[in-house]
């Protein structure tokens, strides 16, 4: 699945800028995360910057790491533009080989930076689909501060289970505690979401932002963790493996 999987269409699904035009397309713009600009190269972007509405995000389109959050106009340092001409210059697909990211061209998307009532950058809802149906959610909470992971089943009840990296370690911990933060109409309206996303594929997660009742799209990814992600309890692995039908991939790979 890795190596084959949506290989040769793919790329524009997993392209953070491209996959805007699908997610406009199937559940309409107001899901979209506002574009400001897109960019082939940093030698401009301290000349543009000035332009720009902020607060805002710079980050590339095609892999993953997060970004440069700017909250006021200011020229970025050496060291940013560094960060930025270097994530440019690889082929993320090789680096991790997944190959449909081997397709993918290397751009910069500048983004409106999504932040809620209280100024903070909203949590990350990641909706796991098989055969278009959401099967469980992985919440990235406090990414920023508490960083905290919890695993919820379609409902949104904690599921006792928890990822683990099988080469390096995750700088976050689990929890089996807190409810999922979201009432009952939020959820429904981000599973309809998803899997309006999700049905004309038999594998996808599909990455939210939920805050103040609002949901935006941030990226549709199709192999989980780089396919280097493990799931505890191990009878998990079995469970959900089993819910993946490969006759279903036929005219995918």
């Amino acid at each position: 699945m890795k190596e084959n999987y949506l290989v040769k269409s793919g790329a524009v699904y997993v392209d953070k800028y491209l996959a805007k035009s699908y997610v406009e397309k199937v559940v309409g713009k107001d899901f979209v995360i506002p574009t400001i600009d897109v960019l082939h190269s940093v030698d401009n972007l301290n000349c543009l910057i000035y332009n720009y509405e902020y607060p805002l995000i710079i980050k590339p389109t095609h892999d993953c790491g997060g970004g440069i959050v700017l909250e006021e106009a200011r020229q970025l340092n050496s060291s940013e533009i560094s960060r930025l001409k270097q994530r440019l210059s690889y082929n993320y697909g090789i680096l991790t080989l997944e190959e449909i990211y081997t397709r993918v061209e290397p751009k910069l998307i500048v983004e409106k930076l999504l932040v809620d009532s209280r100024g903070a950058i909203p949590d990350d809802y990641k909706f796991v689909c098989i055969g278009g149906r959401v099967e469980f959610i992985y919440l990235s909470y406090q990414r920023h501060s508490k960083n905290v992971r919890m695993i919820y089943d379609r409902l949104g009840h904690p599921m006792a289970g928890k990822f683990i990296k099988k080469y390096g370690k995750h700088t976050h911990k689990f929890s089996q505690q807190m409810e999922l933060p979201l009432d009952e109409e939020t959820l429904r309206r981000a599973i309809d979401v998803s899997e309006k996303l999700a049905m004309n594929f038999p594998f996808i997660r599909v990455d939210l932002y939920i805050f103040d009742k609002k949901i935006y799209v941030g990226e549709l990814t199709f192999v989980f963790g780089g396919g280097n992600d493990e799931f505890l309890p191990l009878s998990w692995n079995k469970e959900l493996g089993s819910r993946l039908k490969v006759e279903n991939f036929e005219g995918y790979c």
